[in-house]
């Protein structure tokens, strides 16, 4: 955390309290937590993001400043391509053919298209 004095000098806060506040995607404080800064006028801080509501730019902010960040939601792959070996070695700008097959984390096998 940083000061200023009417020259526009700034100088640090250490061991100064502040409070931090997490606000949701509809700008509604979540959870705020208070901290002290230390010695190099930092501090450090966790929240948990609720999971639950709206995804999308949220935010943190103290009286020294603010900070938007995205939250997006955590889509699980359905499944996995695995490739066969490559045969034989090949040249730039050269047509090259891959196999290989598409498989379920269920287990079973998918079409591939083929393109």
């Amino acid at each position: 955390m940083l000061k200023t004095d009417k020259d526009n000098n700034y100088s640090i806060l250490p061991d100064t309290k502040t409070t931090v506040t997490l606000y949701d995607a509809n700008y509604k404080a979540v959870n705020s937590v208070e901290l002290t800064s230390n010695e190099f006028g930092t501090f450090s801080g966790s929240f948990l993001i609720p999971d639950n509501g709206l995804t999308g730019n949220m935010r943190i902010a103290s009286k020294h400043g603010s900070k938007y960040f995205s939250v997006e939601e955590y889509k699980r792959p359905k499944f996995y391509v695995q490739f066969d070996k490559a045969k034989g070695s090949y040249k730039l700008n050269e047509e090259v053919e891959v196999s290989g097959k598409a498989i379920a984390y269920a287990g079973n096998n998918l079409s591939l298209i083929h393109i």
